[in-house]
Parts: C-alpha cells; structure tokens; sequence
C-alpha cells in the first residue's frame, strides 16, 4: 500500500518499556478505548523541554519486514503536522550524516520493526503491525521518550449505517477494511506520537497568557478583589447574590483576568448549579484549558437544561474525542449534522475522530464536505490536500497545500505555514514551491 495513506492522520487527547537508564522516571499507559493500547515511558526533563528539530531516521530492520520504510515515513507524516522543524526524508538522513550535517537538529527518532505481516484465512485477511520508537536527545544520548506498540486487523466490510443516513456522504456499499488494512503502519504512528509530550505550540494557551498579563496590569489586587467582591455579598439572598454575580461575569468590573473570572463562575454555580450563564462561561474556559472531562460534565448540565447549543455539542465531541472516546464524539457530531447539514466544523471533527480510529476513507470524505462548505479553512485545506495524496492525486494534494501556505504566508502565520510546509515535504513535492515561497520560509520559518 503506498505511503501516502499515512498523511491521512493529523494532529489533532503504548506497551511497557522498562527504562535502562533511571532519567526514564515517568511511565503509562494511554486510556483510550483502542483493544491494544500504547504504553510508553517519558523521561522527566521532557516536561519542560520542546523540542526544535527531530530527524526520523530509517527504522531497523533486521528481518526484512519493512523493506519499503513504511514506518519511518507514517511517523514522519504524524510528524509533519506538528509544526516541529523535520529533516526531509527526500534527504535521505543517516546517523552518520545527522552527525555531520545537521548539527542545529537536536533530536532524533529511531525505531525497531517487530512486526508487519499479512496473513489469509479464506475468507478474511489479518494483517498484524507493531514497533518500538524511541526518541533520544542528540547531545546528551538521553532518551527523552520510548514507545511500543502492536495493532490486528482483520478484513471485512466496515459497517457505516446511520452515518451515511444522516450526513449522506458516505456509501454504505463500499468496503474500505481491505484499503485499511494495508494501512495499519499509519494508524500505529498516529496512537503512539500521541503519547510524546510538547509537540505542538498551543497559540490559543500563549494568546490567554498574553492577555491575562495585560489585564493584571491594571488588575494588582486579582483574585483578591474577586475573592473579596464575593465576601461581601454573603448577606444577599439567593437570587440577589446570583444575579450580583453574573452581571459581574458579564461586565468584568471587578477584575477581567481568567483566573479570577473562573473564581467567579464557580461561585455562581455552587450555589445555582443549573446557571445558564456561569456553565456557558465555564465550558469555554475549560475547553481553552484542556480541561476535558469538566467540559463534558458542564456540557451534560447545560444540555439537561435545554440549552443544547450546536457549540456545546461541539466541544464535548471534541473533548470526547481527544480523551479517546470516539464512538461517543462522533455521535455529538453526527447529532449536530442531523440538524445542520451546513457545519463544516462538525464535519471537521467527524474526520479527525475517524483518523484516530484509522478509517481513513471516511475521513477524507468528512473533510472534502467541510472544504465545500469553507473552502479557505486552512485547517481543512491541509486535511483535504493530504486525501489527494492518497489517491496519488499529487498535483491536486500540491495545489490545496500550496494555497493553504498562500493564504498563511499572507496572514504572518509563522506555525501554521511550517505546519503546511512539513506536509508539503511529507508527500515530496517541496521542490515544486516557487521562490517567492522558499524566500519567506528561509526568512521567516527560521532554521526550517
């Protein structure tokens, strides 16, 4: 199956290695919902280390089991949409060239293939995949991380059913297991960089920071005031405090940092747990902080109000989502598709779910529906684009990629026009972009 397959699985919430050196401290094992779940070992110093450069060199291979290095190009496509600075594999890197000529790329990834064979049974196939990954620290020989993993398939039709009801999309007469199959090298890559820490630069995170230093400018007493502010009216009745409160949640009098906003909102909701307002709030909050499972609490509370909101639904599907609990996500998704054929977001989504669970195909039809409602959605143009490539339709992956990386460059969008370029280079046609292109990433994109 060509490699192509692997620049399905983007972005975006693992067997046991025993360390062999004591830096290797912190162990585990993913919660997802897969049958055979990844665990992994993390060094500590990797809590605070983000890494700048990774290389993925060929995978070892001692029986010939991976001759066409699958593995090595599924994890550097999972890779390529990090925003991390990759060595292109058009360049062919070794250890013995890294150590020469790449000297800036601080880290490196290595793997050994365990597994990757097909068998027939008459009536199905089985294809069984499975790997160890380390990713090691270049000057110090320190391995940072360590992974291994195994996934079975068998072939067969992949049952579809209400999704092809509801967001008519898909063909319900199609069997895509035996194309998944051939792609299981993917969908390993794609459950197991999910367990490597600091990946990806969380602008949304930086962007709150930022703002809540300059509101605390003007803000000195924050959270003291809000802790204050709330003493104060403990002499109110029920109502009165809870109608105090909110107007203070909506107009930020008191103090406007996070923070103490949240202070503010969980105030209102220990004594009005049903408030509209404060949930409303603190479901955005929670869901900008990566707090995934008090988003599905508060999401389950708004909802039993009946204040089932398409953004709800949407944020509990994609926090669903990122804690592995796919079957659950897709239905919030599809529940929003069933009301709004329109969605692109939720059609967005629907693909990422589909990516993770490794069913590529339905995936890229999901994004090629959203692209068609929002057709300069740079997040879906990325998405779209790498289904091109995987029906070896290069020109057109190159083309969407390209004006995703137009639209970008335009907008000064330094991560996500990395984002774009690593999968540019991921599906080899890098010597395609025009100069003008390869002049703002030398300047811009720096040390790319």
């Amino acid at each position: 199956m060509k490699f192509y397959y692997c620049l399905l699985i983007i972005f975006v919430s693992l067997y046991g290695c025993s360390a062999t050196k004591t830096i290797l401290e912190k162990s585990g094992t993913d919660k997802s919902s897969f049958k055979n779940r990844v665990s992994f070992t993390v060094n500590n110093r990797l809590n605070d280390y983000f890494p700048k450069c990774i290389a993925v060199l060929p995978f070892n291979d001692p029986k010939a089991l991976d001759v066409m290095q699958e593995f090595q190009k599924a994890f550097h496509a999972q890779l390529s949409t990090t925003g991390i600075r990759l060595i292109p594999l058009q360049a062919g890197v070794s250890e013995k060239i890294l150590e020469t000529s790449f000297l800036d790329c601080d880290m490196k990834m290595t793997g050994l293939v365990l597994e990757n064979k097909r068998k027939h049974y008459g009536i199905y196939s089985e294809y069984s995949a499975g790997v160890t990954v380390k990713l090691i620290h270049i000057e110090s020989g320190n391995v940072f991380w360590k992974a291994a993993h195994k996934l079975t398939k068998r072939g067969g039709t992949i049952p579809i059913g209400i999704i092809s009801t509801v967001t008519g999309i898909f063909s319900a007469n199609k069997n895509i297991e035996e194309e998944q199959t051939g792609r299981i090298t993917y969908e390993i890559a794609h459950q197991v960089v999910q367990t490597i820490p600091n990946l990806q630069f969380d602008q949304l995170r930086s962007s709150v920071h930022n703002q809540e230093t300059s509101d605390e400018v003007g803000k000195k007493n924050c959270p003291e005031a809000m802790h204050e502010f709330i003493a104060t009216s403990d002499n109110l009745k029920k109502y009165d405090k809870v109608r105090k409160f909110e107007r203070e949640l909506r107009n930020k009098k008191v103090c406007k940092d996070q923070f103490s906003l949240r202070i503010l909102a969980q105030a209102i909701q220990q004594i009005d747990h049903n408030s509209i307002e404060a949930n409303d709030w603190l479901i955005k909050y929670y869901y900008e902080n990566e707090d995934f499972v008090d988003v599905i609490k508060t999401a389950d509370l708004l909802i039993s109000e009946g204040h089932d909101l398409p953004e709800h639904r949407m944020r509990k599907g994609d926090s669903l989502r990122k804690l592995n609990r796919y079957d659950e996500a897709m239905e919030n998704f599809l529940f929003i598709l069933a009301d709004d054929k329109t969605n692109e977001q939720a059609y967005f989504l629907l693909g990422k779910t589909y990516v993770a669970l490794g069913r590529f195909d339905i995936a890229g039809a999901a994004f090629e529906r959203s692209l068609a409602i929002e057709p300069e959605n740079t997040d879906t143009m990325l998405f779209a684009g790498l289904n091109y490539a995987a029906k070896d339709n290069l020109d057109g992956a190159f083309d969407l990629l390209r004006k995703a990386l137009a639209i970008e460059i335009a907008g000064k969008n330094i991560q996500k026009s990395r984002i774009i370029v690593n999968a540019i280079q991921s599906i080899g046609a890098f010597d395609r972009l025009s100069q003008k292109d390869l002049a703002f990433i030398k300047k811009e994109i720096k040390n790319f």
